[in-house]
Parts: C-alpha cells; structure tokens; sequence
C-alpha cells in the first residue's frame, strides 16, 4: 500500500511538473509577447514623438509663413494708399460744401492719401482746413505740407527739409483759361519722431469761391516737391511751436 502511494504521489508530481512546465512555458511565451509589444510601443512612441515634432515645426513655419504674409500686405496697403512715390500729389475734395460747413463746426484737419518723395523715401501729407484756423478762421483755406511717421525712416537721413509747390487747381472748361493758385511752402522735421513746426499756406475763401476753383461741389489740390534736403543741420533759433507760420 505504501509503495502505492508513493508511485501514485510519484505520478501526481510528475503531472504537477508538466503542468508547472506548461504554465512556465506560457508564462514566457507571454513575458515575450509583452517584451514585444513594450519594444514595439517604444518605438511606436519615438516614432509618434518624432512624429510630433515635424508638426509642430510645420506649424510653427506655418504660423510664421502667416504673420510674415500679414506684414507684407500691411506695407503692401500702405504703398498702395501712396500715390505717388514720385513727389508729386494730386488730391480731389469731394462734398466741399458739407466738408466745410463741418469745418466751421470742428478744427479737424482734412488729411490727404500718403504720398513720397522717392521710392522708400520721406512719408508725406496734406494737411487742409477748409475753414482755416486761428485769427485766420473763417476767412481763409489753410493748408500745410506735413512730414508723417513711415516704416523707413530709420533708413533715412535726419533731419529733412522739404521746398514744395501747394495748388489750388482751377477748373475751367477751356484748361488754357486755367489760373492755378501757387504757394511755395517749405516743411522740416528733426528726426524720425520730432514733429517739427510747419509752414502754412493761406487762400482766401473770397478766391476760393471765384473762378473754377469750386466744380461739381469739389477743388481739387495738389503738392509738388521742388526739392529737399536730407541729413541738413537745421537752425537751432527755429521755436518748436505749434502757432503755426502761415504765407
């Protein structure tokens, strides 16, 4: 009986062994799948990470592609706000009437279209109160040429003087019965972020009124720079005011 048992209990140690074998072999089986698949996620995972990489640098291309397109069609609107590049401005008042009964109400400047000297150059305007202003309110059209802040100036020679021609256009039917309306004016800036004191021109409204300078409810005003002077010392005894110099 006892060698029975033992050869029974032999047996029962024998399968235990084969199942223990078995589940030892699964076990393995299984260590490796996993060992496998841990591999594979690795290299799944720096593959997904280079992966991530490369869009965020596509992104950040992208996002800089943008704001340099946004800035070129910024300074693309503002050269095409400008005229002429040319120094040379033609500029038409539409609704004169209103403008200057609003005029008489506001001293508000009318501000011409941006124009320059020269390709890249000085950014320039004009700057009109049809109603005048100061002692010379309501009598007289006011105008001056006036230097304007541009995204070149730090590439331009300060300080700048400019010698200019403001007209008022007649506007006859026959243009040989044209009597234009000359004033010389001369504008000067310091720097690049002074504004200087500017001369004015003054135009009675009495002249205004006769003539063709008024047609179709509109005058039409022009600029043309004669000459200017770059980098030139300007005289120190010139008052920064704003009563302005008017001719």
């Amino acid at each position: 009986d006892n060698l029975s048992h033992s050869f029974s209990r032999l047996d029962q140690i024998e399968s235990d062994l084969v199942t223990f074998n078995d589940r030892q072999s699964k076990t393995e089986y299984n260590l490796k799948q996993v060992t496998n698949t841990v591999n594979d996620t690795e290299e799944k995972s720096e593959k997904l990470e280079k992966e991530i990489m490369m869009y965020k640098e596509i992104i950040y291309e992208t996002k800089q592609g943008l704001a340099d397109l946004e800035e070129h069609l910024r300074v693309q609107r503002q050269f095409n706000m400008i005229t002429n590049i040319r120094g040379h401005l033609i500029w038409k008042i539409n609704h004169y009437s209103r403008k200057l009964k609003d005029a008489k109400e506001s001293d508000v400047p009318l501000k011409s279209p941006i124009f320059s000297n020269k390709h890249y150059g000085y950014a320039l305007r004009l700057d009109v109160h049809l109603n005048g202003i100061g002692t010379w309110k309501n009598r007289n059209l006011i105008a001056c040429l006036t230097v304007v802040n541009g995204d070149f100036d730090t590439l331009l020679p300060w300080p700048c003087k400019l010698k200019a021609d403001i007209i008022l256009r007649d506007q006859p039917d026959d243009l040989n019965d044209a009597v234009d309306i000359t004033k010389l004016v001369i504008t000067k800036k310091r720097n690049d972020r002074l504004e200087y004191q500017n001369q004015f021109i003054h135009i009675p409204h009495q002249i205004v009124n006769s003539g063709n300078y008024i047609k179709n409810d509109s005058i039409i005003m022009e600029v043309k720079i004669q000459k200017t002077y770059e980098g030139v010392a300007l005289r120190a005894s010139t008052p920064k005011s704003t009563t302005p110099t008017i001719i």
